[in-house]
Formats: structure tokens, C-alpha cells, sequence
């Protein structure tokens, strides 16, 4: 057991590489500085050092953060900003440059950088100035920023929590307790698969989710169209959608505060088109009798339950469901395709993978069946471990009838058939 003095930036230094260690949060992902595809030892070597040099960096940085000084019994809010090289040329729309001043340090800088609309700007080896960011940073300006810009963000916000924004994932410290999110866009790629379907807009969304509406804790549901209009939601709509007084579209970053400041203040659902447009808010459904045959979530609210049955009813349509506890659900042809809490780590779903013998052995299998009770169509993949002979069983993700497939496998998924596929 290590034992650190009180006081002492190294000791301070490294328990914090200890409790990131601890809750598997690296500060930089694995591909955080590239060598551009030269393999050389040099290039290895010059990769490895700029690592090792960015993660010392943004330790001093987060470290400030934890520890900013304390006026009036509150700590400061902080915020900092770290390129691997420098800042590029055409960011005067998002991020504008006070450069540093004759004789002025680092620490006389941190005075000035709030965390929200200010920011200490700086390199692996040198302090820049200060950073101003045209209106107060919320979670998905800082996002938006790590990601446009290259760079790492590193905040401490009013409530007290430490973040760490990086290209791929944010790093939240709260409550003595370190988690890793991941973005909301990033998990388009696997939810785009298991629909069957490439909208971009599909990944505005989740971000809209994760990102805005949740972190302010906004419940809502967000309907998006597949195929299609929202008008063709006019069958299972108990109550129509009022149309807001402006065009909102949420692919556009900007309106995403307006957004959720509608529906912050109703209830019922929001209708979003393919394009990102929003057709109207406070939309109520009914459900046909299969589906309320079909979906039983003993443990979800109304909520949920409306925005499965609807996407059951509507293979055509996506449900997002973001709690009032800050959790967002995503439904497809009425079940659950993906759950992002903020207060969970992210998990590896690869996981028991690892260790197993023969897994250079992997083979897929693909197979089409419905199931007999609520008449779903389904892709089944069987995936198959030379050696591995257990027998596996399928029951179905939608309504969840026991053992409608079964093979000696490793193991078998199964997502619902779209209309639109052959």
C-alpha cells in the first residue's frame, strides 16, 4: 500500500494515476497521438514519448481542477485546453485566442480560465493565453470542441465535477468516484447495424440524448423516422403533435438548447424527421393490442413502455428515451437496442472474449426465422468456437419467448428484420 504525504503534487500525481487505473479511465485512448503509419522504431519511440509527455500534461491539469483554490468556502470552476502541437488556423468560430502576456505565468492565467466561457489554452510545451468560447460551454459544446479541434478538455464544473473531454470519450470525476462515458455519437456505428439503417441524423440524435437532455436531466421521448414521414405515425397518435413556433432541426448544434428547453416544460413525445427536422412536440400514442401483448417491461414506467410498443407497432421508427435520472434507452421494433447511463461505466461488450482458447477460430453463421409468438421476422447469427460445443438457446429479443432457436455454439444473436430489407 502506498502511503502519500499531504500537500505533495508527486504524491497527488500519483494517486490520481492510481484511482484512473483503478476505474480502467486512461486519460488518452490507444490511438490518441499517431505515428502516420510509419512503424519505424523512431517513429515508435518519438509516438511513445509525445504520450507519455500529453499524459503528464493533462495529470498538472486535472489535478488544478480537484484542487482549484478555495474563496469564500467554494472552490473556483476551472477549465483548461490541450493541443499535442497547436491550435489550428480556422478556429475563430469556436474557440478565440487572448495570447499570453509579457511576463505572464501559467498560474497567473488560471485566474482568468472559468471553465465556461474562458479557458487556459496550451501545449505540451507551451501556454498560449486564454481561450473564449462564444457563449457558456454546456456538455455538448465541449464535446463538440475536443473533437472539431483535435485537443483534450479539461474542466471543473460548478457543481464540482471534474471532466475530461477526449476525442472518443468523456472522463467524469464525481462523488470520489471516477466513470468513463462515451460519446453519444460513437455508438451510432453499432445501433446503425442492429436497425439496419444509415441516418446520420440517427447519431445527432443520441448526442442530442446523452449529451444535452440528459446532463440536464430533461426527460423526454424522441421518435425518429427510418423511412417515411411522421405523418405516418397518424394512425397510433392518441393526441396530435403541437408545432413549435420556429424551425428546429437537430442537426443543428445551435438549436439544441432550444430544444430542450421545449421539452423540458410538456410531456409526450417529439417527432424528428429523417432529415433531422423537428415536425412537432407533445405527441401521444396507442398502441395496437399485440403490441401491448407483446411488450411487458415489468420494470419501466409509462414512458418507456409507450416508446417501445410504438417502435413495435412502427418498425419504420426509433424511440430514444431519456430518463429523468439522466439514463437514455433506445427501442427498435419494440425492444431495447441501447442503454447509455451516465452513471455506469462504459463496459467492453467483448469482454469474455478474452482468454478463450482457439479464438482465432471464430466462425459467423446467419440464419432468418420469426418467431411464433409475436410473428417478428429475425437475423440470427450463431457464432461458432472450434472445440466449443455447449448448446446455446435463443429467446426472442422482442417479446421474449423462451428458446425459439437453438444450436451447439459459442454464441447466438438476433436482431429484427426491417421492412425494407430483402
Amino acid at each position: 500500500m502506498t502511503i502519500y504525504k499531504a500537500g505533495k503534487v508527486s504524491d497527488r500525481r500519483d494517486r490520481l494515476r492510481d484511482e484512473l487505473r483503478e476505474a480502467n479511465a486512461a486519460l488518452l485512448e490507444l490511438e490518441h497521438v499517431r505515428t502516420g503509419g510509419d512503424r519505424s522504431n523512431a517513429a515508435i519511440s518519438a509516438h511513445l514519448a509525445i504520450r507519455d509527455r500529453l499524459e503528464e500534461v493533462l495529470l498538472e491539469e486535472v489535478l488544478y481542477a480537484r484542487y482549484t483554490p478555495v474563496h469564500e468556502r467554494r472552490r473556483s470552476t476551472y477549465g483548461a485546453i490541450v493541443f499535442e502541437s497547436g491550435p489550428p488556423e480556422d478556429m475563430a468560430d469556436t474557440l478565440h485566442l487572448v495570447p499570453l502576456g509579457p511576463g505572464a505565468a501559467l498560474e497567473d492565467l488560471r485566474s482568468l480560465a472559468n471553465g465556461m466561457t474562458s479557458f487556459v489554452v496550451r501545449t505540451l510545451d507551451t501556454t498560449l493565453g486564454i481561450g473564449l468560447v462564444p457563449a457558456p460551454a454546456r456538455e455538448q459544446t465541449l464535446v463538440d470542441l475536443a473533437i472539431n479541434l483535435n485537443c483534450d478538455v479539461v474542466q471543473r464544473h460548478p457543481s464540482g465535477a471534474v471532466r475530461v473531454f477526449g476525442r472518443e470519450r468523456l472522463l467524469i470525476h464525481e462523488f470520489d468516484t471516477w466513470r468513463r462515458a462515451p460519446y453519444g455519437h460513437t455508438r451510432w456505428l453499432s445501433l446503425g447495424e442492429s436497425v439496419a439503417a444509415d441516418s446520420r441524423t440517427a447519431g445527432a440524435v443520441v448526442d442530442l440524448a446523452m449529451h444535452v437532455l440528459s446532463a440536464q436531466q430533461v426527460g423526454a421521448t424522441l421518435v425518429l423516422m427510418l423511412r417515411g414521414t411522421t405523418s405516418d405515425l397518424g394512425p397510433r397518435l392518441s393526441s396530435a403533435p403541437r408545432a413549435l413556433p420556429v424551425d428546429l432541426n437537430v442537426t443543428n448544434v445551435e438549436h439544441a438548447q432550444l430544444l430542450a428547453t421545449a421539452l423540458a416544460a410538456v410531456d409526450g413525445a417529439c417527432l424528428i424527421e429523417t432529415d433531422g427536422a423537428v415536425s412537432g412536440i407533445e405527441a401521444m400514442f396507442m398502441p395496437t393490442d399485440k403490441a401491448k401483448k407483446a411488450i411487458n417491461l415489468p420494470k419501466r414506467g409509462a414512458r418507456h413502455h409507450s416508446a417501445a410498443r410504438l417502435s413495435f407497432d412502427v418498425p419504420e421508427a426509433l424511440a430514444f428515451v431519456v430518463s429523468a435520472d439522466g439514463a437514455v434507452s433506445v427501442f427498435s421494433d419494440g425492444r431495447s437496442i441501447l442503454n447509455l447511463d451516465p452513471f455506469r461505466s462504459e463496459a467492453d461488450s467483448m469482454a469474455k472474449l478474452a482468454g478463450r482458447e482457439n479464438a482465432d477460430k471464430i466462425s459467423e453463421g446467419i440464419a432468418r426465422l420469426s418467431c411464433p409468438a409475436c410473428g417478428k421476422r429475425l437475423v440470427v447469427t450463431v457464432t461458432t468456437i472450434d472445440g466449443w460445443k455447449d448448446r446455446e438457446t435463443l429467446d426472442c429479443p422482442v417479446c421474449e419467448t423462451n428458446a425459439i432457436y437453438a444450436k451447439n455454439c459459442w454464441e447466438i444473436s438476433a436482431r429484427v428484420l426491417k421492412p425494407w430489407e430483402a
